[in-house]
């Protein structure tokens, strides 16, 4: 298991609270071992889980999953990982599938938020890993699959978040 070799850094519940998505992170080297490069999906009314493996898309150096992870209207997945940037990842329909991604944002430090409707998705970006300081600010509109850079809050950024109504954003920074 993961838990004892890595912690659990990112998780997630669908919109419908019906399943939880989970990721491991580690800090110092990575975590080498392709077997603890995986996604860990619960379905609450059952019981049941499935581990779905993210060594296809990882590599030794992988931190896991630091910035956070988010289901998606569609069912699939936000996660922001180090080294790598911002991903979409789509499950796979049998268990012993391949989980499919597309990169939203490719940068060595990323953390992500998810408005409150799902339609939003901020994405803090840096050049430098392990650092938690962005000097990027990214808004992607996922239904018209747009993005545009917010210059406004500076590029010291710690941290950002949107208010219920997905239309104000806030920040924090260094």
């Amino acid at each position: 298991a993961w838990e004892r070799e890595a912690g659990t850094a990112a998780m997630a519940f669908d919109a419908q609270g019906r399943r939880v998505a989970a990721c491991p992170a580690t800090s110092g080297e990575g975590l080498k071992d392709p077997g603890l490069r995986v996604l860990r999906i619960w379905d609450l009314e059952s019981g049941r889980h499935e581990t779905y493996s993210l060594a296809h898309l990882t590599g030794a150096s992988w931190m896991g999953c630091y910035g956070r992870l988010f289901f998606a209207r569609d069912g699939s997945l936000y996660a922001a990982w180090s080294p790598g940037g911002v991903f979409r990842l789509v499950l796979p329909r049998e268990p012993s599938g391949l989980v499919s991604a597309e990169t939203v944002h490719a940068a060595e430090q990323t953390r992500l938020r998810m408005s409150g409707d799902g339609r939003q998705l901020l994405v803090l970006a840096g050049p430098a890993a392990g650092s938690y300081r962005f000097d990027q600010l990214l808004l992607f509109d996922l239904a018209a699959r747009t993005s545009r850079r917010i210059t406004t809050h500076g590029e010291r950024l710690t941290d950002a978040a949107f208010d219920a109504s997905g239309r104000v954003i806030v920040t924090g920074d260094a």
